[in-house]
């Protein structure tokens, strides 16, 4: 991965107040490598252990609604959901959620270092065949996704840097990504329910469909093509 800059998640990771005491901002954000450039959207390392925040204000992150997937790990500290009011607060050390249709205001008590990837819906789908659509507005303990998973989590939470578990994602990601993605050794057309995700063999892996796209529609032409031509069409 190559770090591009500096991402904001409260008021108190820009200014110059770190400056002026030498420190880095609190928050960086990560381009992925070329070859994870259509699996994952980027990936946000945080941390304010090394730096004091100055006000309860500081320890508000702000997140957006988002049509992509992430899984979170909390390498030290604790987190709390604020908003929406009605969220669960079980407190997982690595977490999966699904795309976001509304902002997500957390906050943390304490001092915090965690490490946030953001995937790709359609990369998350071909890689674990889950049905994304049923992860809107949804999060939950990592081990949703499969014990190699789980296994990414503890690796990650017991590495000892920053530098560490970038490095641990990337040697995790790039040989299932190579395999799962359209045209790749595994192309998604193959169950993927070997590489460790919950997706039961044999079946038919769902279509994810955004939740501003509605049903799939059938035309005329698709509906009377032969079934190569379908699926070319489709």
């Amino acid at each position: 991965m190559r770090l591009i800059r500096f991402a904001v998640l409260n008021d108190s990771d820009i200014g110059s107040w770190y400056k002026l005491f030498g420190m880095e901002p609190t928050t960086r954000l990560i381009f992925p490598r070329k070859s994870l450039a259509s699996c994952v959207r980027a990936t946000i390392v945080r941390s304010t252990v090394e730096t004091p925040l100055a006000s309860d204000g500081d320890r508000l992150n702000h997140y957006p609604a988002t049509p992509h997937c992430w899984v979170t790990f909390y390498i030290e500290g604790d987190t709390e959901v604020l908003l929406p009011e009605n969220a669960p607060q079980e407190r997982f050390r690595a977490v999966f959620g699904g795309p976001q249709t509304r902002p997500i205001t957390t906050y943390n008590p304490g001092p915090v270092r965690m490490l946030m990837v953001m995937f790709y819906p359609h990369a998350l789908h071909a890689l674990c065949g889950i049905d994304v659509a049923e992860w809107v507005d949804r999060w939950d303990d990592i081990k949703a996704l499969g014990l190699e998973w789980q296994a990414l989590a503890d690796a990650i939470l017991t590495a000892p840097d920053d530098a560490t578990r970038l490095a641990l994602v990337d040697n995790f990601l790039e040989p299932r990504w190579q395999a799962a993605r359209p045209g790749g050794a595994g192309a998604m057309g193959a169950p993927l329910g070997h590489r460790g995700c919950r997706h039961r063999a044999g079946t038919r892996r769902p279509q994810y469909r955004a939740p501003h796209q509605g049903p799939r529609r059938t035309t005329d032409a698709q509906a009377a093509a032969p079934p190569a031509r379908r699926a070319h069409l489709l």
